[in-house]
């Protein structure tokens, strides 16, 4: 079983091979989204293990040259990528699945803004 992140970027192209192919533009968007978020992480850990810190980290990298809504909707498609390994089990857990279940409302939406204040907690 292939363990992300892959170096290759193998599960990031079966991804996005189950995304709408109705939507090719979609397509192509979300995988530079994915791309340089897995280089974000691989450049940030040594193995596959991935940690709020390193999720908080990316958000933070992007919020700085991007508008917040545009922030959101990447978090919103790495938050689809990194179920989808959960739930193929390349990947042990979704650091902002963990925040969903334990946060009110439960959305991406609501949880990235959190994540980038200066008290996340």
């Amino acid at each position: 079983m292939i363990v992300w992140p892959d170096s290759a970027f193998d599960l990031l192209k079966r991804y996005v091979e189950t995304l709408d192919r109705r939507l090719p533009r979609d397509a192509r968007s979300a995988t530079s989204i994915l791309r340089s978020f897995q280089r974000f992480v691989m450049a940030q850990t040594a193995g596959p293990a991935l940690s709020r810190s390193v999720v908080e980290s990316w958000l933070r990298a992007v919020d700085a040259v991007s508008l917040r809504s545009m922030v959101i909707r990447r978090a919103q498609i790495v938050d689809h990528f990194l179920d989808w390994l959960v739930g193929r089990g390349h990947l042990a857990v979704n650091p902002f699945g963990e925040l969903r279940a334990r946060c009110r409302p439960r959305g991406t939406r609501s949880i990235v803004p959190a994540l980038l204040s200066a008290d996340p907690e």
